[in-house]
């Protein structure tokens, strides 16, 4: 029954069960959601990955639909909040610390372009490159990365497989 992706072969180097965690370029936002409270999880899960009508999620938790969907938009905004905690926190560096805010406050602009000096930290920076990835939740984006977060490469496939996405709504 154990999927043969993660069955172990002569030919493959790597340990099955490594394969299953996040990409190292994928593990902020890993860090983020399983720091977030069980509710916050639970809703941001149904809402984005299952792509769920908002009853769903509010079954489970025991509140309106309405409360559902106002429980995603805040855990949409921890899970954003925990991010970039989690950037400062595993930051290498002085420099990407001073950078952090520039960061959050330009993705949530939308435009990493305005300002030179970021640019030229982002180009440099690795780490900051892959934190300015995982906060781009615009289009399926967030439903990707919290799939990602959870299944590792089983994600898309995953996403794929879910009846609210549609076909093919997990591809980006």
């Amino acid at each position: 029954m154990l999927h043969p992706e993660l069955r172990s072969r002569p030919e493959l180097t790597d340990r099955a069960a490594a394969r299953l965690l996040p990409a190292d370029d994928r593990k902020l936002v890993s860090r983020a959601l399983h720091g977030l409270p069980e509710r916050a999880r639970c809703v941001l899960w149904h809402a984005e990955v299952e792509a769920e009508d908002p009853a769903v999620p509010a079954a489970i938790l025991g509140v309106t639909p309405e409360d559902a969907t106002v429980k995603a938009t805040h855990a949409r905004a921890l899970l954003r909040d925990a991010c970039m905690r989690a950037h400062r926190e595993t930051a290498p560096d002085e420099e990407c610390r001073r950078f952090s805010r520039l960061l959050d406050v330009a993705l949530r602009r939308g435009d990493l372009g305005l300002d030179p000096d970021l640019r030229e930290h982002l180009a440099d920076c690795p780490h900051c490159r892959h934190t300015a990835d995982q906060l781009d939740h615009s289009g399926s984006r967030l439903a990707v990365l919290l799939a990602e977060a959870v299944l590792g490469w089983g994600a898309r496939a995953y996403l794929d497989s879910r009846p609210g996405r549609g076909r093919g709504a997990g591809r980006k």
